[in-house]
């Protein structure tokens, strides 16, 4: 158990790190490029596409990092109209789970996409001059981490149904 703490808090720090410089370097490019094209009038092609890369990393890692804490958006709603705190847990456990199989759906059909680009292997994005898989990784890389966080978080809750249950 100690080692899954232990990588718990690397893939925090990790995350935070490269969700830091994706961050830096998204608005550091976009300044170059704002500048060169206003001031200079010469455009950076071969750079255009960076930032997009970096927000769609930032995007998903960020969303694993928020699954991680339990810290996603919540509608509570529930527990205006439910009042037992037994059925308003039961009832989020269930949506957690449909979530939770949502996104490892969405985890296989992307890890899908990706070795299908692979084996096309005609697949290149231009200005990069990379490989589409490679690029677009990110995605099902970080909904796996997701998907792992949710179904930590099911089972955390259902040990918790268990324990009110007997109360």
């Amino acid at each position: 158990m100690n080692f899954l703490k232990k990588l718990d808090k690397c893939f925090e720090i990790i995350a935070n790190v490269i969700l830091t410089v994706c961050i830096l370097l998204i608005v550091t490019i976009v300044c170059i490029q704002v500048v060169s094209r206003n001031l200079f009038y010469f455009d950076l092609g071969v750079v255009t596409n960076i930032p997009v890369y970096l927000m769609i990393t930032g995007t998903w890692l960020g969303a694993a990092s928020v699954a991680r804490k339990k810290d996603h958006i919540r509608v509570a709603l529930l527990e205006q109209f439910i009042k037992k705190k037994i059925y308003v847990k039961v009832l989020n456990t269930i949506l957690d789970t449909l979530v939770c199989i949502a996104s490892a759906l969405f985890t296989w059909h992307g890890f899908y996409y990706c070795l299908h680009t692979l084996h096309k292997r005609g697949t290149i994005d231009p200005t990069l001059n990379m490989p589409e898989w490679m690029l677009k990784l990110v995605i099902p890389v970080c909904m796996l981490f997701f998907t792992l966080y949710y179904i930590k978080h099911i089972i955390v809750d259902f040990i918790d149904l268990k324990g009110d249950g007997k109360k």
